[in-house]
């Protein structure tokens, strides 16, 4: 005889739910302070849309309307691996620049996900940094953003 407790399903749809809804409030708690007015339109009907898509989704899992759903978390880790190194782009790039956070990001990006052959991981992380400038800062004409690091040493060369 199994003597083990029944493991219970969660159903995360709930759990999804209340954070799109978190997410669309909270966007339009903030849409008003957007000075353009024209520039609230979107924001506003992504908004609007998420908490008609949350509450579908709400009463699709409530009253078990369509066929049920089955999570099977096993690739959570990964995931968890990957946003905390987004996170950490994020903030890098707030710090050293676009152009020194991106082929770190991409190169330890590959390596997490599995890919061994130094070569294109090197090409991959060279070359994508330099197409953006090429493309955003020689031919738009668009600067990315620099960090605080780059103005801070052309201060001390200076």
């Amino acid at each position: 005889m199994d003597n083990k407790p029944a493991k219970k399903n969660y159903n995360l749809n709930y759990a999804s739910a209340i954070l799109v809804y978190i997410w669309a409030f909270a966007f339009l708690y903030y849409i008003p302070s957007i000075k353009n007015v024209e520039s609230r339109t979107f924001p506003y009907i992504v908004s609007i849309l998420s908490i008609v898509l949350a509450t579908l989704l709400l009463l699709k899992t409530f009253f078990k309307w369509g066929k049920e759903e089955n999570f099977d978390l096993t690739g959570t880790r990964s995931v968890i691996v990957m946003a905390i190194l987004l996170l950490a782009y994020i903030v890098a790039s707030g710090i050293i620049g676009f152009y020194l956070a991106t082929p770190l990001y991409l190169y330890i990006t590959m390596w997490s996900l599995g890919q061994r052959n130094k070569k294109v991981m090197l090409m991959i992380s060279i070359l994508m940094p330099i197409g953006v400038y090429l493309f955003f800062d020689l031919l738009l004409s668009m600067n990315i953003q620099e960090g605080l690091l780059i103005p801070w040493v052309l201060d001390l060369i200076r």
